[in-house]
């Protein structure tokens, strides 16, 4: 709050956000002069709380995991459509171990037990299309 005040913010109202598994973050709003009327803060709890899901909404719609290379996508893409990495390597006009190679890769970073959990990984994680 010190630091808050450093910018003029010596006043404000925080709306506890809380979802299904209990506290999920607070939506703080300030200013020099916060003048509150028992009407507005109703109104800015809903606000608060549409502002928190849409920011999570934007949020879920990008990638968050690992960053993969657009081969190692490609790769998992493939062995999503049950491409073998003989077969993938052919495809895309590797070897079959750099194509190995790639899916051990992709899997390490997204901390699959193989290249099936990779691909249900990368496809959760809209990685990857189905």
């Amino acid at each position: 709050m010190d630091r808050a005040a450093d910018f003029q913010m010596v006043r404000g109202f925080i709306v506890p956000i809380h979802g299904l598994a209990g506290y999920e973050a607070a939506v703080s709003l300030g200013g020099s002069n916060v003048d509150l009327c028992s009407r507005s803060k109703p109104l800015l709890h809903l606000m608060a709380m549409y502002a928190f899901e849409r920011v999570r909404s934007l949020s879920n719609s990008m990638p968050v995991g690992p960053r993969l290379t657009a081969r190692e996508r490609e790769t998992l893409r493939w062995a999503a459509h049950g491409k073998s990495a003989w077969e993938i390597g052919e495809i895309l006009a590797i070897a079959q171990r750099t194509a190995e190679e790639h899916l051990s890769t992709a899997g390490r970073k997204l901390g699959a037990a193989n290249k099936t959990h990779a691909v249900a990984l990368a496809i959760r994680q809209n990685l990857i299309a189905p």
